[in-house]
């Protein structure tokens, strides 16, 4: 039987989360200090890193479901299945909540040699590993 390993919040932080950021930046634009290219160009300067930023943190999280012999990695368009035995390393980045968890593969899958996903939220682990 399956079981999700990764965080119900995934799929805002991925998808939700970026059709929201315009709104943002009209917000920005809306309430940058000063008027003039100035403005506008630092403006400008600072949404293209911030989308930067945040694609590059956010587009590569996965979906991740595991039974007794498979993991099922999901990127919502397509799912994949990898046996647990292609699993190399996992590492977590323990200095956010939820935890970016990062599997690293033996071989080459369709999502690549490693995937990101945020794990599941605990209260209350501040420091501790999952």
């Amino acid at each position: 039987m399956q079981r999700r390993i990764s965080s119900l919040s995934t799929v805002y932080t991925k998808i939700i989360s970026p059709l929201l950021f315009p709104v943002w930046v009209l917000v920005l634009f809306y309430l940058q200090p000063g008027d003039g290219l100035a403005g506008t160009v630092v403006m400008g300067v600072f949404f293209i890193a911030v989308a930067g930023g945040f694609f590059w943190l956010h587009f590569p999280l996965k979906r991740v479901k595991v039974d007794d012999d498979n993991l099922y990695i999901s990127n919502y368009l397509k799912e994949i299945t990898v046996p647990l035995g292609e699993i190399e390393n996992v590492t977590e980045f323990i200095l956010s909540e939820p935890r970016r968890v990062t599997i690293h593969f033996r071989n080459e899958t369709e999502f690549g040699r490693k995937i990101v996903f945020l794990a599941k939220y605990r209260a209350f682990a501040f420091m501790d590993g999952h």
